[in-house]
C-alpha cells in the first residue's frame, strides 16, 4: 500500500528529477552561470561544457525512465482497482447465496473498500504527477550543486510498482497450495544440491558446522546491535517555505540528550549529541561552522538554545525546525550542511538544497547576440 511517507518521497523524487533536468539543460545551453559546486571536485574547468551536456542527457533519460515506470505503476493500480470491484460484486453474490456468513462478508467488504481506497489514491497520484510538465507545478525548483542530484535521488527512492502480491500469494509461489515446494522452488533446491559434494568426510562436516556457528553468532550480534541494543537515528528533510526539519528517533533503552545547536545550554548537563550548521564557501573545499545559529533553530515554539539540551526518552522522537534564511551567511551562494557529532566524532551530515519558486538561485547569463 502507498503510505503517506512513500507518497511524499514519490513527489519529492519527481521534483528532484525535474530540477536536475532543468538546471543541467540551462547550464549546458549557457542560460545559467555555473557555480564552483556545479562541477565535481578536481575537474578541469575546460571540461565543463562536456560535463554539463552529459548531465543534461543523463537527467532527461532518468526523467523519461521515471515517467515510464510511473505510468506502469498507475496502470497496475488501476488494474487492481478493477479486480477489487469484481471481487466486491462476487462477494454480494456469495453472501446472497449463503456461501459465507454475514460477519465474513462484512470483514471481506471492509478489506476490499480499503484496497479500493489505497489503489485509487495511488493511481490518482501517479496520474497527477504524469500530467505535470514543469517543476513549478510540483512545488518549486530545488537548486542543488549539479553532482548532488543523482546522490540525493537515492535518498528518495521508492518502489516503482504497486505491491500486488499478498503474503499468502508469496507463500503459494514458494510452497504451493498443498505445502509441497513449488516447481520454481524445486528447481532452485535441485541446483543447490548439485553444488554440494556427495561424499563429505568427517572433517568436512566439522568445517561446515563451525562455519554455520560463526554465521549464527554474527547474525545474533547484528540483531542485538541493531534491534535490541538500538540506535539513535538522525534525519534532515525539507519542509514548507524553505525550512528543514531535523528528526531524532531514540531506539535505545535509555534517554539521550541532544543539543541543537551544539552550543545550546553550555554549562548545563553534557549533551550526548550536538548539532551544528556548517558552510562551504565557493572556491573552498573545507566546511566551517557557522556562529550565532541559535535563532535559526526552533523547538516547540522556542529558539533552539533557550531550553538547553533536549532529553529524548527511549522509544520516542523529537523534531527541530531550521530556517536557513535566519543564518548569518557572508556569501548567499555558499553550500550549507547540518552535522551531528557524538562527542567529537561526526556521525551524520546532510547538505541543504536551496529551494525557490523560480528557475534557480544563480543569476542567468545572457546569451550572446
Amino acid at each position: 500500500m502507498l503510505s503517506r511517507i512513500e507518497q511524499d518521497r514519490l513527489e519529492r523524487r519527481a521534483r528532484l528529477l525535474f530540477s536536475w533536468r532543468d538546471k543541467a539543460q540551462a547550464l549546458a545551453e549557457g542560460e545559467r552561470l555555473p557555480r564552483d559546486q556545479d562541477l565535481p571536485q578536481a575537474m578541469d574547468s575546460g571540461k565543463a561544457a562536456a560535463y554539463f551536456a552529459e548531465q543534461s542527457r543523463r537527467a532527461r533519460r532518468k526523467t523519461d525512465e521515471f515517467r515510464v515506470k510511473l505510468r506502469e505503476r498507475m496502470e497496475n493500480a488501476q488494474d487492481l482497482v478493477r479486480v477489487a470491484l469484481h471481487q466486491q460484486r462476487a462477494l454480494a453474490a456469495r453472501a446472497g447465496g449463503g456461501r459465507i456468513d454475514a460477519q465474513e462478508a462484512n470483514d471481506e467488504n471492509r478489506r476490499l473498500q480499503e484496497e479500493l481506497r489505497e489503489r485509487g489514491m495511488e493511481a490518482n497520484l501517479c496520474h497527477r504527477i504524469l500530467a505535470l510538465e514543469t517543476v513549478e507545478d510540483l512545488g518549486g525548483f530545488i537548486d542543488l550543486p549539479l553532482p548532488r542530484y543523482a546522490r540525493e535521488l537515492e535518498r528518495f527512492r521508492v518502489s516503482e510498482s504497486s505491491d500486488s502480491d499478498s503474503s499468502s500469494d508469496r507463500e503459494d509461489r514458494e510452497t504451493g497450495k498443498d505445502g509441497a515446494p513449488s516447481p520454481g522452488m524445486a528447481v532452485w533446491l535441485g541446483q543447490l544440491r548439485r553444488l554440494v559434494p556427495k561424499n563429505l568426510g568427517r572433517w568436512d562436516f566439522i568445517a561446515v558446522g563451525a562455519a554455520g556457528v560463526t554465521v549464527l553468532f554474527a547474525a545474533l550480534y547484528f540483531l542485538y546491535s541493531t534491534q535490541f541494543a538500538g540506535a539513535v537515528n538522525f534525519d534532515v528533510l525539507p519542509a514548507p517555505q524553505g525550512t528543514w526539519v531535523l528528526s531524532v528517533e531514540n531506539r535505545t533503552t535509555h534517554t539521550v540528550a541532544v543539543a541543537v545547536p551544539g552550543n545550546a545550554g553550555q554549562g548545563s548537563a553534557r549533551a550526548d549529541y550536538a548539532v551544528f550548521v556548517e558552510m562551504q564557501e565557493p572556491g573552498q573545499s573545507a566546511f566551517r561552522r557557522l556562529p550565532d545559529a541559535e535563532r535559526a533553530w526552533v523547538y516547540e515554539g522556542s529558539a533552539g538554545s533557550d531550553n538547553g539540551p533536549v532529553g529524548v526518552a527511549s522509544g520516542l522522537s523529537a523534531k527541530w525546525t531550521l530556517s536557513p534564511d535566519k543564518l548569518a551567511m557572508p556569501d548567499p551562494k555558499a553550500l550549507l550542511r547540518v552535522v551531528v557529532l557524538a562527542g567529537s566524532r561526526p556521525i551524520y551530515a546532510q547538505d541543504l538544497a536551496f529551494e525557490t519558486k523560480t528557475g534557480g538561485g544563480a543569476p542567468a547569463a545572457k546569451k550572446p547576440s
